[in-house]
């Protein structure tokens, strides 16, 4: 069988001020990487018409609606979480396929509750990166 084209789905967890991390984007990222796609993750509505209309992605996520997070159960590949207030971490994990990767950029100021079984039986993934600090 041979491959034809890959796409990979990845999602950006955005709160408050931390929007600015779309902003630093190129909004031609969006659209250069084909195969790339991108669904912003958000506690409200707020910035979705921003982030399709300036940005392109391809969905919006509220995660506060349960509907929401269900249908996009084990979608992703991959997640840039810029979140640095407290946040539950599992609910973003069960959105990541098999071998998913959960990315930290943002600093919390306070310990991870995270539990080990279903990163194991996953195959999952979370890291952490400095490198995303936007002064």
């Amino acid at each position: 069988m041979q491959v034809t084209s890959l796409v990979i789905s990845i999602g950006i967890v955005l709160y408050g001020k931390k929007y600015g991390y779309l902003v630093k984007l190129d909004p031609c990222f969006f659209q250069v990487h084909q195969g790339l796609r991108v669904t912003v993750i958000s506690t409200s509505a707020d910035k979705k018409q921003e982030a399709i209309e300036r940005f392109g992605v391809d969905s919006f996520l509220i995660s506060r609606e349960p509907e929401q997070m269900q249908a996009t159960k084990s979608t992703l590949d991959g997640i840039i979480d810029t979140v640095s207030a407290v946040h539950l971490l599992m609910p973003l994990l069960s959105l990541l396929k098999t071998n998913g990767k959960l990315v930290l950029v943002g600093l919390l100021e306070k310990p991870l509750d995270l539990l080990a079984f279903p990163l194991i039986m996953g195959r999952k993934l979370v890291a952490g990166s400095g490198i995303a600090v936007i002064n």
